[in-house]
């Protein structure tokens, strides 16, 4: 084969993955800008944790997870540690089933451990945000059972909501602390 082949398959590659860290950085920005700029609480980012950030109030830390998720998609909570992203990659007509499915593992540190608080006097909540969007969000009652999940519950102690609506759901969970 001729070489140029190569040359002009490797610059692609190259502009293609130009193009993906650039996506990934402008991301990132958002997430931060959004979550550190917020004005009802304290936010700290955090490396080298199973949480990406910390919220901070008088009497709570909420311990903040961010999960990437494709824009078509559904989140099935299985159990505590266990949960299902299925997604398709375009819209369907509701009803449908999902053509793609995978386990969160990533989210799996996280949702094991417990957070220890080195001040006993302040509530620890954790919390997953969903990037950016999903459809649906559902957990098992029982085997055959099915719930959607909504900001208003606490599956197995923590809080899940979506990236667009962060801001509503940081002023739910303030007005209404356990």
């Amino acid at each position: 084969m001729d070489p140029k082949i190569f040359i002009i398959i490797g610059i692609i590659l190259i502009i293609i993955l130009v193009i993906y860290l650039i996506y990934i950085n402008k991301r990132k920005k958002l997430i931060d800008k959004t979550l550190l700029e917020n004005k009802l609480c304290e936010c700290v980012k955090v490396k080298n944790k199973a949480y990406d950030y910390v919220l901070r109030k008088d009497n709570i830390d909420i311990y903040v997870k961010i999960a990437y998720i494709p824009k078509y998609s559904q989140i099935c909570i299985n159990s505590k540690e266990t949960w299902r992203l299925n997604w398709n990659t375009f819209k369907t007509e509701k009803g449908k089933g999902y053509q793609n499915n995978r386990y969160l593992d990533e989210l799996v540190n996280f949702l094991g451990k417990d957070i220890i608080q080195k001040d006993n006097t302040k509530k620890a909540l954790k919390y997953i945000i969903l990037y950016k969007e999903c459809e649906s969000i559902v957990r098992y009652l029982n085997e055959s059972e099915l719930d959607v999940v909504s900001i208003k519950d606490s599956p197995y102690g923590y809080k899940l909501g979506t990236f667009t609506n962060f801001n509503e759901d940081l002023v739910y969970i303030l007005n209404n602390l356990e």
